[in-house]
C-alpha cells in the first residue's frame, strides 16, 4: 500500500455508523444528546406516545403522565434541543406549542427511525391528538 491510501477494511468505525441506516432525509441527530435525552423516564413515556403518529401540548401529556405540565413541558423542551421531536404553535390557541415526532422519523406507527438507531415501540398507543 502507498503512503496517503488507506486500507477501508481497518479504518475504524465509529459507534453511531454501526446498524445504522443511511438515509438522507433523516435528520442528523448527535447520538449520546438524544440517548441522554431519552434517558429519563418522563421523555421516554412522551415518545413512545407520540409514536403512534400523534401531537400532543404539555397540558395533554401533563393528564396522561400525571406530572405537572410545567415539568412536562421542561422535558419537552429537552428533547426538542436534542431534535427528537419538533414543535409549532398549537391551532387551538396559539399560545401553547404542540409537539410531534417528525415524519421523517416515522417509517410506521410504532416505529421511530433516528438515523443511528430504530427504536421499534410496542405499546405505543393511540395518538393523544391527530389534528
Amino acid at each position: 500500500m502507498s503512503e496517503g491510501t488507506t486500507n477501508s477494511a481497518s479504518s475504524p468505525v465509529s459507534p453511531a455508523q454501526i446498524g445504522s441506516t443511511p438515509s438522507s432525509s433523516i435528520p442528523k441527530l448527535d447520538p449520546l444528546t438524544v440517548l441522554a435525552a431519552l434517558s429519563n423516564p418522563t421523555r421516554w413515556q412522551a415518545v413512545q406516545l407520540l409514536a403512534a403518529g400523534g401531537q400532543t401540548t404539555a397540558v395533554q401529556l401533563a393528564k396522561v403522565v400525571g406530572l405537572h405540565f410545567n415539568t412536562v413541558g421542561k422535558h419537552l423542551q429537552i428533547l426538542r434541543a436534542a431534535g427528537v421531536v419538533e414543535s409549532k404553535p398549537w391551532e387551538q390557541d396559539r399560545r401553547w406549542e404542540c409537539y410531534y415526532l417528525p415524519k421523517a422519523f416515522q417509517t410506521e406507527d410504532g416505529v421511530v427511525d433516528l438515523g443511528f438507531c430504530v427504536l421499534r415501540i410496542a405499546s405505543a398507543r393511540p395518538p393523544m391528538g391527530k389534528d
